[in-house]
């Protein structure tokens, strides 16, 4: 009877531990997409839809 609440207790604890392990590799896969794009996103890129008007951006001009 004690294995039994132990197993189901210890099977709850390591699947909630998986979905926060997962979520918080997740956020940081984001930031990392996040600060890529800002880092070497081409400003004239189809995909930001805008246009490069001579503007500098600090974040990749050296």
């Amino acid at each position: 009877m004690r294995d039994e609440y132990d197993d189901r207790l210890h099977q709850a604890l390591r699947h909630d531990f998986a979905n926060n392990l997962r979520a918080i590799a997740s956020s940081i896969a984001y930031a990392f997409d996040r600060l890529h794009e800002r880092l070497y996103g081409a400003p004239w890129s189809e995909r930001t839809g805008r246009t490069n008007t001579g503007q500098s951006n600090r974040f990749t001009t050296l």
